[in-house]
């Protein structure tokens, strides 16, 4: 599906999209106007992709959220913290690196 623009229509889209922006496509086509084509297809695909990227984001980030729920023992570990940033834990709880703690980090008995 290519757009035709007129070569009106091209010479005002080079003024808006900048002849640097276009540079590297119409040195590959050697034409202003299926630079321009390209470049609007490019766009197209960038949209159309776009939407599995978000698709692929929502889901990662409710399966991390779903272990961590797992990991925390609570379904609403986002709002409800089991220490604070300054490490100390809270309402008795102990924090998260308390048995596993990676080399470096405070670990409680």
């Amino acid at each position: 599906m290519s757009i035709q623009f007129t070569n009106e229509e091209v010479a005002d889209l080079v003024k808006l999209l900048s002849a640097e922006r276009l540079k590297a496509l119409t040195e590959l086509t050697a034409s202003e106007q299926t630079a321009i084509e390209m470049h609007q297809a490019t766009l197209a695909l960038g949209a159309k992709l776009m939407s599995i990227v978000a698709t692929v984001e929502i889901s990662l980030r409710n399966s991390v959220c779903e272990n961590l729920n797992h990991h925390f023992a609570v379904d609403t570990w986002l709002l409800q913290p089991r220490f604070h940033s300054n490490g100390k834990s809270r309402k008795g709880t102990k924090p998260c690196w308390h048995k596993t703690a990676p080399k470096g980090l405070p670990t409680q008995n």
